[in-house]
């Protein structure tokens, strides 16, 4: 199989403030056996991409990294607002997007997902039944579609990227690349941190 060549770029949507976490920082820091959050998506999304984007509110404190940082739409909040403001900023071409709070995306989706035939659509996996639109990929070009919906008053993710009519993938697709579906494992308190370290002690990434 010949070798897939990097996506022009990766964006990882680090808005989260981490107060269920009680870190008294944001999301991107929290420890996962040794590695922030933000570090493990940057190394996640790495191989795939030529060039990766962090979007997080203005003034929000991330670790340092090579990324380069985009602030979400201004005076918005929350995962689309991020969204948004990453593809708007990226401008062409298909971008791979990843929220800071999935440690244990497996590279074999995120080269699936990178390769998946889509005609200019988004391609978003469909998971348990749920959407998951921040384990995904977007042209750049829905990033004005995603400011106007934010401009209306629309804050969830799922509704305005449904608007955009992506290829939704089942998860019987994705089970080819991720078995166990560990992409879509969200970090979001500190049991999900409890369960996260104890997958990776027999799945070291």
């Amino acid at each position: 199989m010949p070798a897939i060549e990097p996506l022009p770029a990766g964006a990882i949507i680090a808005g989260g403030r981490g107060n269920r976490l009680g870190l008294g920082r944001p999301k991107a820091w929290a420890d996962v056996a040794g590695r922030t959050l933000l570090e493990r998506a940057l190394a996640a999304l790495g191989p795939h991409v030529s060039e990766t984007w962090v979007a997080a509110p203005a003034g929000l404190e991330l670790p340092a990294g090579s990324y380069r940082r985009i602030d979400d739409e201004a005076g918005m909040a929350g995962p689309l607002a991020g969204l948004a403001a990453a593809l708007i900023a990226i401008g062409t071409g298909e971008v791979l997007v990843l929220g800071v709070d999935y440690p244990l995306v497996q590279p074999e989706w995120l080269a699936a997902l990178a390769a998946w035939p889509s005609e200019g659509r988004g391609v978003v996996p469909r998971v348990g039944g749920r959407v998951q639109p921040l384990v995904a990929r977007f042209p750049a070009r829905h990033g004005p579609a995603l400011r106007r919906s934010l401009a209306r008053g629309e804050r969830a993710l799922v509704p305005a990227v449904l608007e955009l009519d992506p290829l939704l993938v089942d998860e019987a697709d994705v089970r080819r690349s991720d078995p166990e579906l560990l992409s879509f494992i969200n970090l979001n308190t500190h049991e999900d941190l409890a369960r996260v370290e104890r997958l990776l002690l027999v799945r070291p990434a």
